[in-house]
């Protein structure tokens, strides 16, 4: 197989009658893995989609060594379509003109007469070394406003543009493979499938028959109209067209065509003028005044495989060399590429293919962070509030964890947030001074990293927030509403709540909030203050205001045995930090279930809570949740509207405490 260096074969295990083989080197692995064998017409065609849309976006070489053995049927034999093993049938071979004749190709039989050329008609009857012609059917010759008048007014270079050297069936045809006319010229190879059946394009011209005519000289193709042979490369193109000069001038002024130029070929989609005037100019400006970010505008209308116009359509959706995707769709009224119209396509050059659009996008990669977020966003308002929209703009390789509007609307209407510098310190705790995506934030099993696996620190002064924003919870428990926005300057992931870095322990959270006192009293008289401190607990904590429903009785009864009270603050602390998309997510209903019920493991051995999750509501024991996801160095609190009573207290007491308090058991 390719990349081990060994030889990899397709071969006739049959030995039927007139079954050639042929040998391939230098294949893609794209086209090694997806040969298709049937003899008469082998090639890497079947591993694209059912419609013209499959574009390729890599084409990694197979070793240099590998060896490919291909069946196909001997020449001047052919199959029985009938039978379909062997190649039984022997072709009556005539030369090229001969042939021409008989399958009535009299449009490309007139331009050979009228070239007047016995050289030329020589070639075709009794040349020295066979040929491959692609000859026009006799409708072709309507489609020749795109071909130069040198060509057009020259009958035997137009002929001449159409014939190749050497025998090139159907099936030696590799993908993006570029053969040289007998004219000087390129033609380019390019696979596709038309209505589910192989297909070759020749310069972006369908071949319109895959058997091909074999004759005593050579192979006949039929195409639907004539092959435009490219005298010039893309930029020379470029610069003659008056209205793709600001396109024209940056790819000069960027150098992306030489890098670009590596690649076998490439397309280009080429906005006007008049389109790029739309985009915003000041931002233009800035983009034009920096190489890296012109660079990566412009690649973003360059993809390395050269797409002809009949391979693109509602389905398709093209790489860029930027890393983007293009959004193609095809209607009744035309071609259209991100929104934009095709004014003109598939015009040849000799390094690639042209389509011009009437539309002009920059791509986030090109924006700066603040620029990817429209000017009336609330985001750029708090950050230039809080004065960190300099440090989005002017540093490099940053994440920015953007909270979104109902999260920023929450947090200033925080008390706090009139505090001197408060609202500062929290918005630049969701920056990081190193770029991450949304993959860094997980190990490869997918579980949340810990405090302790983000990646060793380096200059970044920041990096302490990382492990302790990242690390935790999946990022505090806030969701990521968008993630991976790859900005020029860093990434932005959007989240629905404001990160406000935890630094104390779920103990110390609880102990300061008066409204969680008497729960923080029984856990302090039972001695398990250390428990709220342990690494990895969720709290589940009834407010005072729950408690304040006992008569004095009841509590002294259920203080009284201080077995039963640390039972009682054992049930309320789960193993493990759960946030409440966690908590949901284990009774989390299927599609046709209302609710599902699971279970947490609590501190109290053996014993488990009961979550039910509904489509409106999620309960623990039956209990309502009031507030989620308080974050704490070594965990998560949720408030909860009732209390959870512990199998272990006893029945007549827990069952008036669940009628005192509420549901809970």
């Amino acid at each position: 197989m390719a990349g081990n260096g060994t030889s990899h074969a397709i071969r006739n295990e049959t030995d039927e009658e007139n079954v050639c083989l042929r040998t391939y080197t230098n294949m893609t692995a794209w086209e090694r893995d997806n040969i298709i064998t049937f003899y008469g017409f082998t090639s890497a065609l079947s591993n694209f989609r059912s419609s013209l849309s499959w574009i390729p976006c890599s084409r990694e070489k197979c070793d240099p060594g590998d060896v490919f053995l291909v069946p196909h049927c001997c020449h001047g034999y052919t199959k029985d379509w009938h039978d379909g093993s062997g190649c039984p049938i022997e072709i009556e071979r005539k030369n090229i003109l001969d042939t021409l004749i008989d399958i009535q190709a009299t449009s490309f039989l007139r331009t050979i007469h009228e070239s007047g050329s016995n050289g030329l008609r020589k070639m075709l009857t009794n040349g020295d070394h066979p040929l491959t012609v692609f000859y026009l059917d006799n409708g072709g010759m309507e489609f020749t406003q795109n071909y130069s008048s040198r060509t057009l007014n020259s009958p035997r270079r137009f002929v001449k543009s159409h014939i190749t050297k050497g025998l090139r069936f159907t099936e030696t045809f590799k993908d993006e493979e570029v053969m040289t006319s007998l004219a000087g010229g390129r033609i380019r190879i390019r696979h596709i499938l038309d209505g589910g059946k192989p297909r070759i394009l020749a310069n972006c011209v369908l071949v319109t028959d895959i058997i091909d005519h074999v004759t005593l000289n050579g192979v006949l193709h039929q195409v639907k109209k004539p092959i435009i042979i490219p005298n010039e490369d893309l930029l020379s193109w470029l610069k003659r067209r008056e209205d793709l000069t600001i396109l024209s001038n940056a790819l000069q002024q960027s150098g992306v065509l030489v890098d670009a130029s590596k690649a076998t070929s490439f397309t280009i989609f080429a906005p006007t003028n008049a389109a790029f005037e739309k985009l915003p100019q000041q931002t233009m400006k800035a983009i034009f005044a920096s190489p890296a970010r012109l660079s990566a505008l412009l690649k973003q209308y360059i993809s390395d495989f050269s797409i002809c116009d009949v391979m693109l359509d509602s389905h398709s959706s093209p790489c860029t060399l930027v890393g983007n995707r293009l959004a193609i769709n095809r209607t009744e009224d035309g071609l259209f590429v991100n929104g934009g119209t095709v004014l003109e396509s598939d015009i040849i050059t000799t390094d690639g293919v042209v389509h011009v659009i009437d539309t002009a996008f920059i791509p986030e990669q090109a924006l700066l962070i603040p620029e990817i977020f429209p000017d009336s966003s609330l985001v750029l308002s708090v950050a230039e509030d809080a004065g960190i929209l300099s440090t989005l703009t002017n540093q490099h390789n940053l994440t920015f964890f953007a909270p979104d509007t109902n999260a920023l609307q929450i947090i200033l209407n925080d008390t706090r947030a009139t505090e001197a510098d408060w609202l500062t310190k929290v918005l630049k705790g969701h920056i990081i001074y190193a770029p991450y995506m949304s993959h860094d934030f997980t190990r490869a099993d997918g579980t949340p990293l810990s405090r302790f696996e983000v990646p060793e620190p380096t200059d970044d002064e920041n990096m302490e927030q990382l492990r302790r924003t990242v690390g935790l919870m999946k990022l505090q428990c806030a969701r990521l509403v968008r993630s991976d926005i790859e900005a020029f300057n860093g990434h932005i992931h959007e989240i629905d709540k404001v990160l406000v870095i935890p630094t104390e322990s779920a103990w110390d959270v609880l102990n300061q909030h008066p409204r969680f006192s008497i729960f923080v009293k029984f856990a302090r008289r039972v001695g398990l203050e250390s428990l709220l401190q342990t690494d990895n607990i969720t709290v589940f904590v009834p407010e005072n205001t729950i408690f304040h429903h006992f008569l004095p009785e009841d509590f002294n009864r259920l203080v009284t045995d201080e077995s039963h009270l640390e039972d009682f603050i054992r049930y309320h602390i789960a193993k493990g930090r759960m946030c409440m998309s966690d908590v949901k997510h284990l009774g989390y209903p299927p599609p046709w279930y209302w609710f599902l019920t699971g279970h947490v493991e609590t501190y109290l051995e053996d014993r488990h809570l009961r979550v039910v999750s509904g489509r409106d509501a999620t309960t623990i024991n039956n209990v309502d949740i009031a507030e989620t996801d308080i974050v704490s160095l070594n965990g998560v609190i949720h408030v909860i509207n009732g209390i959870l009573i512990p199998p272990s207290i006893p029945p007549r007491l827990g069952e008036e405490l669940v009628e005192i308090v509420g549901l809970g058991k």
